[in-house]
Formats: structure tokens, sequence, C-alpha cells
């Protein structure tokens, strides 16, 4: 039963007492006033309904974590909490730590992504009857991203002053007597990098230096910063030499933000020409030898008019895989480097072949269809090195082309580039005013160019076809 969407609680405790009861009814039982109260607290400064995602998001999670028959063992480090499959233990183990207050991390990509300072891992210890508090960790985390604001987890690290650092750590945060946040100056370019680097090798050397959710999001910020490309202005204008048909600045704004970024969401309007963009893309990354093999994922009512769009703007070879699945079988197995194009519903059937084709470049056209869970989930298992879905690429480079935000949420996975909110504070954000969510184009800048008829019709180098239309769209 879903909490009415009427009048809104007037005060934190009777939102607090109507929260409770739901999570009741939700059969969180002891669990509820934790999950309430976790609710209101991640939710801060944010209207009523939000906070009722939140702790519907919880409960999604804490019946994921009955359903899984999640099993709690300790380890030298603390607990470690799997699945259990017919007995056994089955996936991969993740590390949960508590502390002396009771916050706690786990080293899952969920409790990294889902803002919530919760995950079923962490549940799945809550409902056990013993749980003991593990020992002070020195480096910390908030997983718990600001409603507002850019939002970068790195941002979020602070140093607990009860526990010591090595000196070369120490000067990475500021000297305050309380918890102590990392120096902004330590985060930014260009010392990002160089920080990584140091608190990685120094998690790694020691595995209780920081808490669990400390080391995979810097391998991740690792990973992100790597697909990054320095490129200069004659650097790609060179990389671009071999291309049929010269692309308008706009469009060269989007390759190179692509180039530098190495993950991003095409979202021009319609007819501004990213079908042309991501072609250039993957024609740059070919020409630099950075990419030997890509995939186009397109619905399939589109395959023609790419592979026409294709060929108008590059040579580069292009495959398009058609036939029963025999006869696709033997297209992966035999081709060697170059572009194949696919169609979504074969990404469905063909996702084995299409790992072992080992892709360095993905390009998905139309971002609506990964707002579908199934294709979503097969999407990840091909771009995405996880813990749940290992990939043949680890490195993928994506290009999302399309006009919705769906591709943002895809793109958000790896955390340095998370940019739009988790689901659970979506559909709360939609309900309140306009005004609150004017954070978002600093949320998606990152990983997104939006280009606009309107705004290229003031620009005299923009193609004709979109000044007229503008000119269309402002006479109405």
């Amino acid at each position: 039963m879903a909490l009415s969407a009427g009048t809104a609680p007037s005060t934190e405790s009777e939102a607090l007492r109507e929260l409770i009861e739901h999570a009741r009814r939700r059969r969180a039982d002891e669990l509820a006033p934790a999950l309430a109260a976790r609710a209101l607290r991640v939710t801060r400064g944010a209207d009523f309904a939000v906070a009722r995602d939140a702790l519907d998001a919880l409960l999604r999670r804490l019946g994921s974590s009955r359903d899984d028959e999640l099993i709690v063992r300790s380890s030298p480090n603390g607990l470690r909490v799997a699945r259990r499959d017919r007995g056994k233990r089955s996936g991969r183990a993740y590390e949960v730590w508590f502390d002396d207050a009771g916050e706690s991390s786990c080293s899952c990509p969920d409790f990294a992504k889902a803002a919530l300072g919760m995950c079923k891992h962490v549940l799945a210890v809550m409902a056990t009857p013993c749980r003991h508090r593990d020992a002070l960790r020195a480096v910390r985390w908030d997983p718990v991203r600001p409603l507002t604001g850019p939002g970068d987890w790195f941002a979020r690290l602070w140093h607990d002053p009860r526990v010591s650092l090595p000196r070369s750590l120490a000067a990475m945060f500021q000297a305050t007597s309380a918890a102590k946040p990392i120096d902004r100056a330590w985060i930014e370019e260009p010392r990002r990098e160089a920080t990584v680097e140091l608190l990685l090798a120094a998690c790694l050397r020691d595995p209780v230096l920081a808490e669990p959710a400390v080391l995979p999001q810097l391998e991740r910020e690792r990973a992100a910063l790597a697909r990054r490309w320095p490129i200069r202005g004659r650097e790609l204008d060179r990389l671009l030499r071999g291309m049929k048909q010269p692309l308008f600045p706009y469009q060269r704004e989007g390759v190179d933000r692509f180039l530098r970024v190495g993950r991003l969401l095409l979202a021009d309007d319609m007819g501004l020409g990213k079908t042309a963009q991501a072609i250039a893309s993957c024609h740059a990354l070919f020409a630099a030898g950075k990419a030997r093999r890509a995939v186009v994922v397109a619905p399939a009512a589109l395959k023609p008019q790419w592979a026409r769009e294709w060929r108008g703007f590059t040579d580069l070879a292009l495959v398009t895989v058609e036939g029963h699945p025999d006869e696709r079988a033997r297209i992966y197995r035999r081709r060697g480097d170059g572009v194949l194009l696919v169609n979504y519903e074969q990404l469905l059937r063909d996702l084995a072949l299409v790992r072992g084709y080992a892709p360095d470049l993905v390009v998905l056209d139309e971002a609506q269809r990964i707002k579908n869970w199934e294709f979503d989930t097969y999407v990840c298992r091909l771009t995405h090195r996880s813990d749940a879905y290992p990939t043949v690429a680890a490195t993928a480079t994506v290009i999302v082309v399309g006009d919705r935000a769906g591709g943002v949420w895809f793109l958000d996975l790896p955390p340095s580039y998370r940019s739009a909110e988790p689901s659970s504070r979506l559909e709360g954000t939609h309900r309140v005013p306009a005004a609150s969510a004017a954070h978002v184009p600093t949320r998606t800048r990152p990983v997104m160019t939006k280009h606009t008829i309107l705004f290229l019709a003031a620009n005299p180098t923009e193609p004709m076809g979109a000044r007229s239309t503008a000119r269309r769209a402002r006479s109405r």
C-alpha cells in the first residue's frame, strides 16, 4: 500500500510517524523506525514526496536482502555478506562495516550509487540478532549526495581525526578539530589524478585504512580518468581529415567533448546531426588507434538509416548483423577489426557473442531504449566491468545518442560522472517546483551536450536548415 500523495505532513515528527507506519505495512518490522529516519535524513531539505520515495527505495532493498537469502560471515577485516544459492555461497561477497555511531559502509556498487547510506547487504547485517561495532577507520566517505550542487563524490571524503593518517595523506584534509573534509585543491585538476593514485596505493597497502566504499570509488575514478583524452584542436583536425563531409562547429564541439570525457550523451535537438557526431567520434578513435572494434546498437527500424549515413561520412567498414542465429554467430566470429551494427533485440539474444567480439567502443542510439530494465541490464553487461557483470571491455568507451534523460542514468554508473539523481529521488524531484531542479544542468554538464535549434539560430555558423526552423518556431 503506497502512501497518499495528498497533503504532506506539517512537522518532521508527523512525517516520521507516517513513514514508520508505511514501513511496517511493508513488513519492515523492527527495522521500520531506522528506515524511516534514514529516509528523512537523506532527503533533508526536500519535500515529503522525496522522503517517501527514498523510503520505498530502502524497502525494496530490504525485500531484496530477504529474497536473496543473504548470509553474513565474519572476516579478519569485519563482515562479509554474500548470497546463498541452494545452500552454497554464490557470487561476490561484499564487505560491510559499521562505525561506533551506527553509520554503515559497503563495498557494493549500489551503496555508492543510491545515495541512501544503506544497501541490501547493510540491511542484511542490521537484521541479524548479533552485530558488533568495527574498529574505527581513518578515511571516511559520506554516501548521501546533496540534492543540489555538482555532487562530486570526492568532495565528500573526510578524515576521522580519532585515527591517525600517514603524513602524505593527512596533508590532503583540512585542519579542523572535528571531521576533516578533503581539501578541494587536491581533487581539482590538475592534481585529481595524483590524489586518486596516492589514496588508492594507501588503501591497497592497508585494507582497514578506509571504510569499504572508498576503495571501489577510487578504482572507478581511476578508470574514468583513464578514459579521458586531452586532445588539442589541431590533433582533432588531423583525426577528422578522412571524413567525407565536414562537421559544423557545434558538432565538432560534441566530438571534442566526447574524446575528452570518454562517455557522453548527445542530446541535441532532432535534426542537428547527433548521428554524424557519433560517426565522427568513431572515425577519430579509429584514426588515433585507440579503438579497433566497435558496436553500434540501434533500433531495428533505424539500421538502414545508420548504414546510409555511415557510408556518407566515413570509409570505416561497417557490417550490419542480420539473419538467423547461426548466420549472426558466423558474423561475430569471423569479423575482424571494424564496426558491427546490431539492434537492441539482437543484443538481448546475442550478448555472449557480442561480448566475445570484445568491442572497445559502444554507440547506443535512441537513449530511451535503455530506460527499459532488461535492455539497460544487458547494455551494462556489455560496457561496464562490475562485480555482478564482468565485461570483455573494462574501459569500453560509450556514446549515447538520444534526446531523453534515460541515457544520463546509464552514463551515471561510473561515480565520477554521476549526474542524474538516483531513481529513488527522480519521481519526487518531478513533483516539486521547477526552481528546485535548477541544479540539473550543473549535474548533467559533465556527461551531456545539448544544442537547441533556437540556440544555434543565433550562431551564423549553424546549418541553414536549423536557422530556418528556428525562425518558424519563433514566428509561432
